[in-house]
């Protein structure tokens, strides 16, 4: 049963190479991770101007380890309930 949570998993998760593709050619990054606010606010500022835009460079890695994690538990806690787990 434990095969059926991390197929889910691996179909499911974030990758950080689309992550920062999306940063360098769209600045889509936080639509991808599911943040709609933080997006539409990244946009109306130009990436902070440039600053927020640089400093999401690094913390992109970050937001995908953090997404995933959430992913993860998310599933285990629909499969415990439907009593899978």
């Amino acid at each position: 049963m434990q095969a059926m949570v991390w197929w889910d998993y691996e179909y499911r998760k974030k990758s950080g190479l689309i992550a920062y593709i999306l940063w360098f050619f769209f600045g889509f990054h936080y639509l991808y991770l599911g943040r709609i606010g933080i997006q539409l606010i990244y946009w109306l500022t130009i990436g902070g101007f440039g600053f927020w835009a640089l400093i999401d460079l690094f913390r992109i890695s970050g937001m995908i380890e953090r997404k995933n994690e959430d992913i993860l538990r998310e599933l285990m806690a629909q499969y415990r309930a439907i009593g899978v787990l």
